[in-house]
């Protein structure tokens, strides 16, 4: 805990590979379900997703990510997990409203984490 009783947060940004092609249907299923899950969690996010790839923003009390980290890790949905940035501070999330943000990542022409990484560099 952070001084004065606030809850330190954490802040985790990792890029994966889908290990098969989600319907529209499985897509909407994560998000409710994430969406659910975070906010009895206290965990804001934005999860980023092409084709292949996902990428995911997370910012939320430090125990709660972690053990969502855990979860994401052993999610056999995902292949090839990098892990971007981890921090903490004391700061509130920047994402706060956020329980689980959708964006479908597509740049024409471009391969799928290339183009994560366009827009993350952007």
């Amino acid at each position: 805990m952070a001084a004065g009783g606030d809850v330190t947060t954490t802040r985790l940004k990792y890029l994966s590979r889908k290990r098969a092609k989600l319907t529209d249907a499985e897509l909407l299923g994560v998000l409710e379900t994430s969406q659910r899950n975070n906010t009895a969690a206290s965990i804001c996010g934005v999860l980023m997703y092409s084709e292949h790839s996902f990428f995911q923003l997370l910012e939320g009390p430090t125990e709660a990510i972690e053990a969502l980290w855990s979860r994401i890790c052993s999610d056999g949905r995902h292949h090839s997990i990098q892990l971007l940035e981890r921090s903490v501070g004391d700061q509130a999330p920047t994402l706060q409203g956020f329980a689980m943000q959708e964006l479908r990542a597509t740049v024409p022409g471009v391969p799928s984490l290339e183009a994560i990484g366009a827009l993350l560099d952007s």
